[in-house]
């Protein structure tokens, strides 16, 4: 393993219409996030080889990440 990184992962919640204020954006998606996990993910496209170290809940949102 080239690069192992230690952190939070988060769910990032994005709108689905850009553009607009927050209170009028009809939904929401949500998509990986948290800088520890995107460095990894992203040192993994280039070709290296990553870890993660973290935690997330045992609930939706934690299920979501580990799928990720």
């Amino acid at each position: 393993m080239d690069l192992l990184c230690l952190g939070e992962l988060l769910i990032d919640f994005v709108p689905t219409v850009l553009g607009r204020k927050l209170r009028d954006v009809p939904a929401f998606e949500k998509a990986a996030g948290g800088a520890p996990g995107n460095v990894a993910c992203g040192f993994s496209r280039l070709g290296g080889s990553s870890g993660f170290i973290g935690k997330v809940g045992n609930d939706e949102f934690g299920h979501f990440l580990e799928q990720t």
